[in-house]
């Protein structure tokens, strides 16, 4: 079972001025950076639970490009154990892209992003 949700276009916290003191984009000017730009990998959030490897391997099937966090547990010891190449998950990507549960798949969809989060046994 998945939850699919969309982020939202962000807002600047402030004025964004150039080397002339120019305001190039006003504080609460809504941009969304995918309309400029493609990314093509996904981010693929996972917890240090045997139950959430089994779904990477088997629901999720990581290709190269694609990015895998660790949301929890040692990267370094997770690493030797699986053989997998695990990244941490920092509070920064939770917080940006709203991520309550794991196991999650975060994709660019057109000028969107796409959460979808997954439920595991």
């Amino acid at each position: 079972m998945a939850t699919d949700y969309s982020i939202q276009p962000m807002r600047y916290p402030r004025d964004i001025i150039d080397a002339n003191g120019k305001v190039l984009f006003a504080q609460g000017t809504q941009v969304n950076v995918y309309r400029r730009i493609r990314d093509p990998k996904r981010y693929i959030v996972i917890a240090d639970l045997e139950s959430h490897y089994r779904w990477l391997k088997e629901v999720a099937k990581p290709v190269d490009g694609d990015l895998v966090l660790l949301a929890n547990g040692n990267v370094y010891e997770a690493r030797m154990r699986t053989k997998l190449d695990l990244y941490l998950l920092d509070s920064r990507f939770v917080e940006r892209f709203g991520l309550m549960h794991v196991p999650s798949v975060v994709q660019q969809e057109g000028t969107m992003l796409r959460v979808r989060e997954y439920a595991v046994r």
